[in-house]
């Protein structure tokens, strides 16, 4: 009850561990929850509790219920995202984010299901941990659960993750970087005439993209050209000023396969995977992620963790909301203004509760849900 008491406060108000105190007390959370009172001091020890208790089985608990829901013939997405953290107690150094900041940095590896975006597993590394070392702890995960297909950013390419995914026989669609090597081998062999043609065009939700494809690590290298993107990309090149105009190869990308989808079923599926960035967007957007305002590591973990399962809430949540084409976030804020009111008489200590009258919305929501009120 402590735990989900942590995690409604994250969904509804993110308070400071400081001032949930406060908070709960114009709150019925802690009488649905069936909890008498709880301090500042203890909130903190149940954040200590959170730490110690066996995460990798409530995350095996919760794919029981994602899986009831969404197949496993569906792929997985990987991604990671970095944050900062106060800690003091951690003897980390300090490293640049991917927005040029320094500081203490922690990296999070989220996989989600492809359709829906469940949280299916987490993992929590210092700012200076590999890619490889991360996708090596995923896919050991994944494995457990039953998943054999994985779709990846280019973030977590190497030949090294290619030759591991293949090895455990996982079918992968993997973003590749631009390497040295891939420009000379392969980019620099293309010829512009013959791959813009209408053979070669696959339509995508917002753009058009050519492609052409040679062998690559037991399975298919995908060159794919956007024009759009393009003529974005050397706008910014050239407000930069630096390097040679003409050795970049703008509006172009990789993507490797293993699959038996065709290419432009492999190109569509890679670039309309947007299901993890919203995810990480949720975690640091509604959810508080970013940045962490508690100072020990295990609180710091503890936090993560919280995150993780208010995640998974609303990633249920738009489920429940597909019909009504509204995000989860956006039915919390719609309910915020719905409010009990219970009355009790003195004399008789008889009490009665009365639901202010809900707007159209807020019943729709409820419905939806299958709640309560």
């Amino acid at each position: 009850a402590e735990i989900l008491l942590f995690v409604y406060a994250q969904l509804l108000d993110r308070k400071s561990i400081h001032k949930i105190e406060e908070w709960l007390s114009q709150t019925d959370l802690l009488s649905v929850l069936q909890i008498d009172a709880i301090s500042t001091k203890e909130l903190y020890c149940v954040l200590k509790m959170i730490d110690q208790i066996d995460f990798e089985t409530l995350q095996l608990h919760l794919n029981t219920k994602w899986q009831a829901l969404e197949q496993k013939t569906e792929a997985v997405v990987i991604d990671i995202t970095d944050t900062y953290f106060q800690g003091a107690h951690v003897d980390w150094k300090s490293r640049r984010g991917k927005d040029g900041v320094y500081g203490k940095l922690l990296q999070i590896a989220l996989g989600v299901t492809f359709k829906h975006g469940f949280p299916l597993s987490h993992r929590l590394y210092e700012g200076n941990i590999s890619n490889k070392r991360i996708l090596q702890d995923m896919l050991t995960d994944l494995v457990k659960m039953g998943y054999a297909s994985i779709i990846l950013d280019r973030g977590m390419y190497s030949a090294e993750n290619i030759r591991r995914l293949n090895s455990a026989k996982f079918s992968a669609i993997v973003g590749v970087t631009k390497t040295p090597e891939l420009k000379r081998s392969f980019l620099k062999t293309l010829e512009r005439e013959k791959l813009f043609v209408k053979d070669n065009q696959i339509i995508l939700k917002n753009t058009k993209v050519y492609v052409t494809s040679r062998e690559f690590l037991s399975g298919r290298l995908i060159a794919v050209y956007n024009p759009e993107a393009e003529v974005s990309q050397r706008e910014a090149f050239l407000e930069k000023k630096k390097g040679n105009l003409n050795d970049r190869f703008f509006g172009y990308s990789l993507l490797y396969h293993n699959t038996n989808h065709s290419p432009a079923e492999v190109v569509r599926r890679y670039f309309e995977k947007d299901v993890v960035e919203r995810s990480f967007r949720q975690l640091k957007g509604p959810l508080s992620l970013r940045p962490i305002r508690v100072w020990l590591t295990d609180h710091v973990s503890a936090h993560i963790k919280i995150c993780y399962l208010a995640y998974a809430f609303l990633a249920f949540l738009g489920f429940k909301l597909q019909n009504l084409k509204l995000s989860a976030p956006d039915a919390l804020d719609k309910l915020q203004s719905a409010y009990r009111v219970t009355l009790v008489d003195t004399t008789s200590s008889f009490s009665w509760t009365q639901t202010v009258t809900l707007s159209k919305i807020q019943d729709q929501i409820i419905s939806a849900t299958g709640c309560s009120v």
